[in-house]
């Protein structure tokens, strides 16, 4: 599993961003942030999965779904 987090080429760019990829034949997963990664977390996959959560364990829990279906 890797996670990556986005840097913005300006000061102004949003860098709350976090790529999280468990393998090649999985999908990534994106993790949007609010300032610091503050909830809520936007989540969104390359088959345009999108899910806005506000609690903690149900981030962890739908990320970790995610990185187990097949893509």
């Amino acid at each position: 599993m890797s996670v990556e987090r986005w840097t913005g080429k300006y000061p102004a760019d949003d860098d709350n961003v976090w790529f999280v990829t468990r393998s090649a034949e999985v999908a990534e997963v994106q993790i949007d942030t609010a300032d610091r990664g503050h909830l809520p977390f936007r989540v969104e996959t390359e088959d345009d999965v999108v899910a806005e959560l506000i609690e903690l364990p149900e981030a962890i829990a739908h990320v970790l779904q995610l990185l187990e279906e097949p893509s």
